[in-house]
């Protein structure tokens, strides 16, 4: 065999593949199909593929592939097993796997080339496998085979290349609705979509689930990148058309760049993938570039997680309350249950840095339950304690109101502790009904018809309809923060604030406003009618033991929170 120019890996060689352009000649060749059949990917580039063939084998071949070829709807395969002629003239069985790559305006074909035994049967042709089976484009594993040979010849010529890694946002949600044939044909159309902005040379695949990988070949410089990430972005401007539902879908996009950032695919990919999360961040737009620190980021995460696992087991959460107070008495009327985690050796962790984390691992089930259960036996104690007349707000996150034993854990609470559904309200962020509206007013109707109430937190933080409102059985809204910040300073703002109080009491609901901080605020408040109030004008979170002297000496709240608890 010609020596190589590529340097022979550790462990197994790579599966030999190769790629052909619409003439069937040999465009890319890799180190394993190098292995395989003796020739140096040098030797065999523009060469057709009819010359690396046992002569009885090239008509049958050069059929399969040019109707492969000219498939219209980019999908099918073609398995073939024949004899393929090595370098030093000998025969070799081979199972070859060929499907379309689109690349641009351009068709190209790949082959998956698996050597046979001697006395296995050529000339078998079979259909089936290669490609991603739903969208026809290149699954995970052959983009990265493809990218890897496009980063083989760019080492040779000091050019720069980059990996986009695209995301769905809100997947989940078509497919509770659409069903799976609904989510694939939406994931078969953005695939589409992606192909048809690709330029030659750049490669298009699904990276799994509902993410999509994009390389883009052969850049000059840096600065090419950024319009090309925008001409990806721009394929999701227009809604799609999903089994007669008209669907607008946005994505986050993470961009890694060669070689800076990888020299191999795989880092590539895990680069992008750190980037895309970046863009979870609300001062980021929908894409971003990789950097260092979300590499340290990744594993203070991960270092993170578990450690919070283990944190319920070691009591290591306690909970802080909010007093909520009628704007009217100044009364004590509820108090919002707040987690907070001292991390052993490290101190305090921010709400901001941990409940997300809950959220994404699962783990915001069992700790939920643990909130909910120990706020409702400290609102027993209180009651001891002489403090009545107030109510319990917990939180709700979606996947605690998505678990199918939500009603069965607050029954046993109930049962526990003596307490009725009314002691409590339930506080479910209004984002949630951004994801699944259908599934969420279902179980909220079941619980409010127990009496549970019901609050729709943060409202008026990106997806304010008050019209929702009028199907939905919430009996109170709270006023996101950043409507009151601003007030009375604000005309406009204090209009807005006063409209929203008076439209949810035509509704009969009532409103909570958030954030409030001064005395300004809480007087102009009252003026507007807004019945309820909470924030450090008041008092902060504070513990347990505190809440009875608060409620003793509500008649001057900003004095009092200047005098007693604090937060924890």
């Amino acid at each position: 065999m010609n020596s190589s120019p590529w340097n022979p890996p550790l462990g197994p060689l790579p599966e030999a593949i190769f790629s052909l352009d619409g003439d069937l000649r040999v465009q890319a060749f890799n180190e394993g199909a190098e292995f395989a059949l003796g020739y140096s990917a040098k030797e065999v580039e523009g060469t057709p593929l009819t010359h690396l063939l046992a002569e009885r084998f090239r008509t049958i071949l050069g059929e399969q592939l040019r109707e492969l070829a000219a498939a219209g709807d980019a999908s099918g395969s073609r398995r073939l097993r024949l004899f393929m002629l090595r370098q030093d003239g000998g025969e070799v069985a081979v199972d070859v796997t060929f499907f379309r790559v689109l690349s641009g305006e351009q068709c190209l074909l790949t082959g998956v080339l698996q050597r046979l035994e001697p006395e296995a049967p050529p000339g078998e042709v079979r259909s089936g496998g290669g490609s991603d089976p739903v969208t026809a484009l290149a699954d995970r594993r052959l983009f990265q085979e493809l990218a890897d040979q496009s980063l083989y010849r760019l080492g040779y010529h000091g050019r720069t290349a980059a990996v986009l890694l695209i995301d769905l946002n809100r997947f989940q949600l078509v497919t509770n609705t659409l069903g799976r044939e609904g989510g694939d044909e939406l994931l078969s159309q953005v695939g589409q979509r992606l192909s048809a902005r690709v330029r030659p040379g750049d490669i298009v695949g699904r990276a799994g689930g509902d993410q999509f990988a994009v390389f883009l070949n052969d850049l000059a410089e840096f600065d090419d990148i950024a319009p090309l990430v925008l001409r990806f972005l721009d394929a999701f401007e227009a809604p799609f058309q999903v089994h007669g539902h008209e669907l607008a879908v946005s994505v986050r996009v993470g961009v890694s760049v060669y070689p800076s950032d990888s020299e191999q695919t795989e880092g590539l990919l895990r680069a992008a993938d750190l980037a895309r999360s970046r863009t979870k961040m609300p001062v980021n737009s929908n894409w971003a570039f990789y950097a260092p620190e979300l590499e340290r980021h990744a594993w203070e995460r991960l270092e993170l997680e578990s450690q919070l696992k283990q944190a319920l087991e070691h009591n290591e959460f306690h909970l802080v309350y909010q007093p909520i107070v009628d704007l009217a008495s100044d009364r004590l009327v509820a108090v919002e249950a707040l987690i907070r985690w001292d991390r052993p050796e490290v101190g305090p962790v921010s709400p901001e840095d941990f409940i997300s984390l809950l959220e994404e691992t699962g783990m915001i089930v069992p700790v939920g339950e643990w909130v909910v259960r120990t706020a409702a036996r400290q609102l027993v104690e209180w009651r001891a304690q002489g403090v009545d007349g107030i109510a319990l707000s917990v939180n709700l996150s979606p996947r605690q109101l998505a678990d199918s034993g939500l009603e069965g854990m607050l029954d046993g609470i109930l049962r526990e502790t003596g307490l009725s559904p009314t002691d409590f309200r339930l506080e479910i962020t209004e984002s949630l009904f951004l994801r699944d509206l259908p599934g969420a007013e279902t179980i909220l109707g079941r619980l409010r018809e127990r009496g549970f109430g019901l609050s729709l937190d943060d409202f008026g933080t990106g997806y304010s309809a008050l019209g929702y409102l009028r199907h939905l059985p919430f009996d109170r809204l709270k006023l996101d923060r950043s409507f009151i910040e601003n007030i009375p300073r604000a005309v406009e703002g204090t209009a807005m604030v006063r409209g929203i109080i008076h439209l949810a009491e035509t509704l009969g609901i009532i409103t909570v406003a958030e954030g409030v901080e001064r005395q300004e605020q809480a007087e102009v408040l009252r003026w507007l009618g807004c019945p309820e109030a909470q924030g450090f004008g008041f008092s902060p979170p504070v513990a347990g033991e505190t809440i009875a002297q608060l409620n003793e000496l509500a008649s001057n709240w900003p004095q009092v929170a200047g005098k007693k608890g604090g937060t924890e």
